[in-house]
């Protein structure tokens, strides 16, 4: 078998053809390498997604509960009312009207009232 090049005296650029033959078979990993980043990308995108939905689940899972909204002081300008906040409220000014004042209650424990209470 015989040795031959058919760069010497045959007037072909083998180094253009080599390079161009090598760029053409690198073309399609190349191609593969740019798909492969774009769903790299979108893989980092849904991963941020779900842990920002994550985070917003734990806040509002948070909110609905009373604890929540423990933060709300009641105060008033009569320093004989007090109360206390149960529940989900807005805070604010609010009015209270009294209706109807307590009364005050005697119990008599024993003998004579007639009523038969404490005897025996």
């Amino acid at each position: 078998m015989a040795i031959s090049s058919a760069g010497i005296g045959s007037g072909l650029d083998v180094a253009k053809i080599v390079e161009q033959m090598v760029t053409a078979e690198k073309t399609p990993l190349k191609k593969l390498e740019a798909r492969a980043e774009g769903i790299q990308t979108q893989i980092s995108a849904y991963g941020e997604i779900k842990s920002l939905t994550s985070t917003l689940g734990d806040i509002v899972s948070k909110l609905s509960r009373d604890s929540a909204w423990n933060g709300v002081n009641i105060s008033t300008s009569n320093s004989t009312i007090s109360g206390s906040m149960t529940g989900i409220a807005t805070p604010g000014a609010y009015n209270i009207s009294v209706t109807h004042l307590a009364q005050a209650q005697t119990t008599i424990v024993g003998g004579g009232c007639g009523c038969g209470f404490g005897q025996r």
